[in-house]
């Protein structure tokens, strides 16, 4: 019996072990993840669909023995290391061309580092690149630094950093820099540590990792990137696995807290990387949605069934959606050959359009106006015509 248990208990773990290992490559999102861990040759693997591997420039240019760029880290095992030699230290370059960046897509990059003393400078490059894709001008680029995240568009006038507090010698931190949209989010070892806000767009650009010309010293494990923006529960995901599997459900549409206009809405979400089916809930009670009580659990629905109907015949609250409500929505992930199943998701909530006109200008019960060229606004209500 005994032999047995351990028996199926061996199976559990592996069964976990190979959804947990095909899920992150299979991500539409993820294009591109280097782990940095192969230990010997000029090659880093890009386990990502896109398959765009890295070759390694210079590989006596690391921090390892007799220069080697290969290092066995007591911590996060075999690593690729880079000396910051501005002639003669190591750095990789990809097929990859990041995308062109404007105010609506979304960017995460996300990576292991251990910085070298400063890293050779407060300006070198650990991610990214600052030249355009041909090598020429207009200047427009995205970097990582030891000082700063840089998102970059050829005008003098126009440089959005964010100054983030100088990254520290010969300590491992988790960095990841996110665009939503407009904002732009700093996370270090997990934790939200800057934002900025972006107006200008960015001309495609090569990927590099460890600088292309402004080298950078140190080592880096476990690189990812993705065109959608991870939320924060997403980015401790992929710093405490291993590229970006995530059980959860992710990019709720509507939006966590956004408006719809009309009575009726289709809710969809991303699936987690585990999910077999999904457990549905959704209710005008945020208690009641979080703990699944009442009538808010809808049903399960299949794997490729990302989607809710609710305001139609025939769906949750078939009467209509109550103008100036708040609803909120749950989905849990469910895989019944994983231990760890169900997944409970995040309660997101969107509120329907009120009849009655809403966000005034100045807020309501403001104080000290000025009366002078003074102008009242307002949001018009739920199918206004005229304001009187």
């Amino acid at each position: 019996m005994c032999k047995k248990l351990i028996l199926l208990v061996s199976v559990v773990l592996m069964l976990d072990m190979v959804l947990i290992s095909g899920a992150g490559a299979a991500d539409p999102d993820l294009i591109g993840w280097w782990k940095l861990d192969e230990g010997t040759g000029d090659t880093v693997a890009d386990l990502s669909a896109s398959g765009n591997d890295g070759t390694i420039n210079n590989t006596s240019g690391g921090l390892g023995d007799g220069g080697s760029v290969w290092v066995n880290d007591p911590e996060r095992g075999m690593v690729l290391s880079f000396n910051g030699d501005n002639s003669s230290g190591a750095y990789v370059s990809t097929d990859l061309t990041i995308p062109a960046m404007n105010m609506e897509n979304d960017f995460t990059w996300a990576f292991w580092a251990k910085q070298q003393g400063d890293g050779t400078g407060v300006n070198e490059t650990i991610l990214g690149n600052r030249y355009a894709a041909d090598g020429s001008d207009p200047l427009e680029f995205i970097k990582f630094t030891p000082t700063k995240f840089e998102y970059y568009n050829n005008d003098p006038d126009y440089t959005v950093t964010i100054d983030y507090d100088d990254i520290p010698s010969d300590v491992w931190i988790h960095h990841a820099g996110v665009k939503d949209g407009t904002t732009l989010t700093y996370y270090r070892d997990g934790v939200e540590a800057g934002t900025s806000t972006i107006t200008f767009t960015i001309q495609a650009n090569p990927f590099y990792i460890g600088g292309a010309t402004e080298r950078w010293s140190g080592h880096l494990s476990d690189v990812c990137l993705y065109t959608k923006a991870l939320s924060a529960g997403e980015v401790l995901g992929v710093m405490e696995g291993v590229g970006g599997r995530w059980p959860y459900t992710s990019s709720p549409n509507p939006k966590d807290g956004d408006m719809i206009t009309g009575t009726y809405a289709t809710m969809s979400w991303r699936a987690g990387d585990f999910a077999v089916s999904h457990d549905v809930y959704i209710g005008d009670n945020f208690d009641d949605v979080n703990d699944g009580t009442g009538d808010t659990f809808r049903g399960n629905q299949p794997l490729n069934s990302t989607y809710l109907v609710a305001g139609f015949a025939g769906y949750a609250y078939p009467d209509g959606l109550v103008p100036g409500t708040t609803y909120y929505w749950r989905i849990d992930e469910v895989n019944d050959a994983n231990t760890a199943s169900p997944w409970k998701g995040k309660v997101w909530s969107f509120w329907v359009q009120p009849k009655t006109a809403y966000e005034p200008l100045p807020a309501d019960g403001s104080k000290f106006i000025g009366s002078e060229n003074l102008k009242l606004n307002w949001s018009a209500g739920f199918g206004a015509v005229v304001h009187t």
